[in-house]
């Protein structure tokens, strides 16, 4: 439990990172520690142990998607 968690706010840093112009969400992974295993579960994917890394990649794309919808409007009233 402890883990998915983590990941999840993993991701939505690395969202919030992204709704920010001149800031790197891969830069935010770096920083987290997951770079190196995000592209590695990305990129083996549709390996045999796709569940391995479907358990790792859904928890860290749930946690990017709520960090761009929560962020979004900071930044859109910032930009205003």
């Amino acid at each position: 439990m402890v883990p998915l968690l983590g990941n999840v706010m993993r991701g939505a840093a690395i969202g919030a990172a992204n709704t920010v112009p001149g800031v790197s969400g891969g830069t935010i992974a770096v920083v987290t520690g997951i770079y190196d295993r995000l592209v590695h579960a990305a990129g083996n994917i549709l390996s045999r142990n796709w569940k391995t890394h479907a358990l790792f990649l859904l928890p860290v794309l749930a946690g990017i998607l709520s960090g761009i919808a929560g962020f979004a409007w900071v930044i859109e009233y910032g930009l205003e």
